[in-house]
């Protein structure tokens, strides 16, 4: 979680968190998380753990999307790569 550390996450009662893979690829990257000694040594995190497959973000993101709507719900790729 930015801007707190684990013993302020600790402190609200949170049990669990979730970290988002693809951001995670992104910076710091696997090759540093993997050198620090994996992700809870990495944050200092010593309670259960979740991590997304990323699996979302990584499609959309090498497209641009035209959106409509408010929501993008209709959400038409122009270019993929």
């Amino acid at each position: 979680m930015k801007g707190l550390t684990p013993e302020q996450l600790e402190a609200t009662g949170a049990q669990l968190i979730l970290g988002n893979t693809y951001h995670l690829e992104s910076a710091p990257g696997s090759g540093l998380v993997a050198a620090m000694g994996g992700l809870h040594d990495f944050i200092g995190w010593r309670r259960a753990m979740l991590t997304d497959s990323g699996g979302f973000q990584a499609p959309a993101a090498a497209c641009l999307w035209f959106c409509s709507q408010p929501t993008c719900a209709n959400s038409v790729p122009l270019a993929c790569a």
